[in-house]
């Protein structure tokens, strides 16, 4: 059954830029709307994403790659993040 695609949570996402910008890492807002990554969930739960660059910008594929460097950028503005939504309790 196709569910398509489904809006990522607009406070979620503001949260997530939030983060990106205190923990310094570098950033750019893309709309998305979430496929089968998050789909499954955000009928449900409020869902939002963080992307990583991957080489030559191939995802989901076996020659996706992306750099340690990257992927710990990636860490720390999903880390922010938590601490922010925690705030909020």
């Amino acid at each position: 059954m196709d569910k398509g695609s489904i809006p990522c949570n607009t406070h979620l996402m503001d949260t997530i830029e939030k983060a990106a910008g205190k923990s310094g890492v570098s950033y750019i807002v893309m709309p998305s709307g979430a496929g089968h990554d998050a789909n499954a969930l955000g009928h449900r739960i409020p869902v939002g994403m963080i992307f990583v660059p991957s080489r030559d910008g191939l995802s989901h594929c076996k020659e996706e790659w992306t750099e340690e460097s990257d992927l710990e950028h990636g860490v720390k503005a999903l880390y922010q993040t938590i601490l922010e939504l925690d705030k909020e309790q």
